[in-house]
């Protein structure tokens, strides 16, 4: 997962990818979005900075992904083993209503690089990730890495580049750490032909203040 010594990126190809897709038009997951003014400047800063290593153009709004959920569909049973019915989502969201679930907080850490990506790691001090996964899961299998990695992803690898080089790169960042309060979740799609294409938002659900200390 993580890029290891004396190994390369892993580069992102220009292409459509339909044996993926396979004329699917949602990808959908369930996800976090960043709002914080500081942190956004930052994210920003730092995606120009490795402009030249990244992918372009890159539309997708930055957030930490919690549960991928696979290609929406409104079929009555699944076609393909990605595929993610409507009535999974509804489940989904009736769990969520009826769970009381707190705001939070999550702290967001430094630069580190998967083999195809470069990302800021984030830090679940209360595991309420671990929580709100394990409730989405009970209703659909994820479909992503066994592994899960809470981070925001600043973009994908256009070539191949040694790890030497990258986190030589990252080494002469001034870095910061932030701190943000997390008060909703969001179910949202992107177009999975279009690659590094935008998320657009479907569901909000709203965390409750009440409980949060």
């Amino acid at each position: 997962m993580f890029l290891q010594p004396d190994r390369y990126t892993v580069p992102t190809v220009q292409r459509n990818y339909p044996e993926w897709h396979r004329g699917r038009k949602k990808y959908a997951l369930w996800y976090l979005e960043i709002e914080d003014t500081g942190l956004l400047n930052y994210l920003q800063y730092l995606r120009h900075t490795f402009s030249d290593v990244l992918y372009q153009p890159i539309h997708r709004q930055f957030h930490i992904s919690l549960f991928i959920c696979g290609f929406l569909t409104d079929q009555a049973n699944a076609q393909q083993n990605d595929d993610f019915l409507c009535k999974q989502l509804q489940l989904q969201l009736a769990h969520l209503q009826q769970t009381s679930i707190s705001v939070f907080r999550l702290r967001v850490n430094q630069i580190q690089s998967f083999e195809s990506a470069l990302m800021l790691k984030i830090e679940d001090p209360s595991g309420k990730l671990v929580d709100l996964r394990r409730g989405l899961a009970e209703h659909a299998a994820e479909i992503a890495p066994l592994d899960y990695c809470a981070h925001i992803t600043l973009g994908v690898y256009r070539d191949a580049y040694c790890y030497a080089d990258i986190y030589q790169r990252i080494a002469a960042i001034q870095q910061q750490t932030f701190e943000i309060e997390v008060n909703h979740l969001t179910f949202g799609c992107y177009q999975p032909h279009i690659l590094q294409g935008p998320l657009f938002a479907e569901q909000h659900i709203q965390l409750d203040d009440a409980c949060y200390n």
